[in-house]
């Protein structure tokens, strides 16, 4: 299975959405004019903030970059003669109800979770959870609120098992499983790709807050139905692959919502196609080949076609488009660089606090889809 994230695959999805690609020139053409629908807010000289380059992991990081390789040789044991508790795996089936109509359910698949890494349960949820054995049933009652109402929410739960994870300690065995000469050289390579990683987040966030910025200052009169359809239809198929459903299914009867979806990504991918044609940034033939060759090589594709029976060449021209607008952007601005405290907003010694709150959060956030960059 290829090393695609959700993050590529969503990029590449629901980026601009084209009406065809030409063998020549600028592949990037459209048959439609972007600044006819488009008028551009300011888009130079605009000021954000970025991360101050990482120069080291810390050692949790370093734990956990190698907790990820070492996971594919951890066992399971079960838990016996006793009730579930923090740090324990639970595997579980449930249906949710919302003020008493179902609205979720595991149906014929259960789910995992370990208690206390709040992953699919807040604290509140896990709570409940505590001292349950194989075959209980439990109900999960949970309050939510956006400030303004609530909204109550019963999951029915049924405890299939509990087990734990016993996970290998890392040596010179694993890593020349894993093709590494020693356990040294997978440590090195590891850190410093995750190093890397880290820092190429810190620099697509910075972009990604750019572009908004002009997204949000632009004024946008209307778009041409063909994108649309398109859009509709692009965003349609992401949301079956990673949430098992469609647009109408997602939004039920509630077309307003529906549109006001599409439009939203709508205006993200007119005012990208607008900056392109006011600075005539485009996409050649070369570029567009170097830029595959750079996804198969960053996602471990066997070969350029295999990534080609994947996406679509208009998917990939959008792509390297919306990242070329970003780049361009980033070259006009002035940033600001500051420490990962201040940019998140939690002083140093919170980060614990900071990080639980937002394991919290994590269940929605993963209901959203994003156009991150690749």
């Amino acid at each position: 299975m290829h090393k695609i994230t959700k993050t590529l695959a969503a990029a590449l999805t629901l980026s601009l959405v084209m009406t065809g690609c030409q063998s020549g020139g600028n592949l990037a053409k459209r048959d439609y004019k972007a600044l006819d629908y488009v008028k551009l807010g300011e888009y130079k000289g605009l000021e954000a903030e970025q991360i101050e380059e990482k120069k080291e992991l810390t050692e949790e990081e370093k734990e956990a970059v190698l907790e990820e390789v070492l996971s594919a040789y951890s066992e399971e044991t079960e838990v016996t003669g006793r009730g579930a508790q923090t740090g324990d795996y639970v595997a579980m089936s449930y249906k949710c109800y919302q003020d008493g109509e179902l609205i979720d359910e595991s149906g014929d698949e259960e789910i995992e979770t370990q208690l206390g890494a709040y992953t699919f349960f807040d604290e509140e949820g896990e709570a409940q959870l505590m001292g349950c054995q194989p075959g209980d049933k439990r109900t999960i009652k949970l309050t939510e609120s956006d400030g303004e109402d609530e909204y109550n929410y019963t999951y029915e739960v049924e405890i299939s098992r509990i087990y734990d994870i016993i996970m290998p300690e890392a040596d010179d065995e694993i890593a020349q499983t894993e093709g590494y000469a020693s356990l040294q050289e997978m440590e090195d390579v590891l850190y410093q790709n995750a190093l890397d990683t880290a820092n190429q987040d810190y620099l697509a966030a910075t972009k990604a807050q750019l572009l908004q910025s002009v997204v949000s200052t632009s004024e946008i009169n209307g778009y041409p139905q063909s994108l649309y359809d398109k859009t509709y239809e692009q965003m349609n198929i992401s949301y079956q692959d990673f949430f098992g459903m469609s647009l109408e299914e997602l939004y039920a009867d509630d077309e307003e919502s529906l549109k006001a979806a599409v439009e939203e990504t709508l205006a993200q991918e007119l005012v990208v196609e607008a900056l392109a044609d006011q600075e005539k940034i485009t996409v050649s033939k070369s570029e567009l080949d170097e830029y595959k060759e750079s996804i198969v090589a960053l996602y471990d594709y066997t070969d350029v076609a295999a990534l080609e029976e994947e996406y679509a060449d208009e998917i990939l021209i959008d792509s390297l488009l919306n990242e070329k607008v970003q780049d361009y952007l980033l070259s006009q601005a002035k940033i600001t660089y500051v420490t990962e405290e201040e940019y998140y907003g939690y002083e140093e010694g919170f980060e614990e606090d900071f990080l639980d709150d937002s394991a919290e959060d994590e269940m929605l956030i993963d209901q959203e889809m994003t156009e991150d960059e690749v």
